[in-house]
């Protein structure tokens, strides 16, 4: 059962989400890989391409990296801002773009992340995808 937690939108001057203890920094700082997806409340890694990978980082300054490598056919790199504009609720812009925004929930120990595309499926768990920190 997924657990939404939260907190402060302060964050440190780190880079990579490890914060020496510091209870302020976001919970979106640092890096994540896709995992799998979550449909009707259940995780599965299985519909992940072992060769496919996506990596975003996440650093506290508002900039975002994701790296997104396809098998065998090469990779991409973008750099775009993200923001915390709510609780759950980040708005993520590539220059010249209008922004996009999705709810994020962490899991109890930060290690997992769930990515919704309306509040509607957060509360209803219907599908997300997941990230895991590493």
């Amino acid at each position: 059962m997924l657990s939404v937690a939260s907190c402060s939108g302060d964050d440190d001057k780190g880079d990579d989400g490890n914060n020496g203890g510091n209870s302020n920094t976001d919970p979106i700082v640092g890096t994540w890989k896709l995992y799998g997806a979550m449909e009707n409340g259940v995780v599965t890694s299985d519909n992940i391409e072992p060769c496919d990978d996506e990596i975003y980082k996440f650093k506290s300054n508002g900039d975002l990296t994701i790296t997104e490598k396809f098998c065998g056919e090469g990779s991409d790199t973008y750099t775009v801002n993200w923001e915390r504009t709510g609780e759950n609720l980040y708005k993520f812009v590539a220059e010249g773009q209008p922004y996009e925004a999705y709810y994020i929930a962490f899991t109890e120990d930060g290690k997992y992340a769930y990515l919704f595309e309306s509040v509607e499926e957060m509360q209803s768990q219907s599908y997300a995808e997941v990230f895991k920190k590493s």
